[in-house]
């Protein structure tokens, strides 16, 4: 999962940057939680649970990182 492009498709991209710098991949991705986001920048906690939600939807397959 290329994490900047996928933050983009799912209207994050404010965070890209943050997430970038931080070297965040895709394989770090499906396993970030909610103490790992507030550590990269997300400090909203709805746009938390909304990446958390988005991110157990690949972990599931309900949404391919393209859709």
């Amino acid at each position: 999962i290329d994490v900047a492009l996928w933050l983009d498709a799912e209207n994050f991209l404010q965070y890209s940057e943050d997430f970038l710098s931080h070297a965040v991949d895709g394989k770090q991705l499906l396993s970030i939680d909610q103490d790992g986001l507030k550590r990269l920048g997300v400090h909203d906690k709805q746009h938390q649970e909304l990446i958390l939600q988005l991110v157990k939807d690949l972990v599931t397959g309900q949404k391919k990182p393209s859709e």
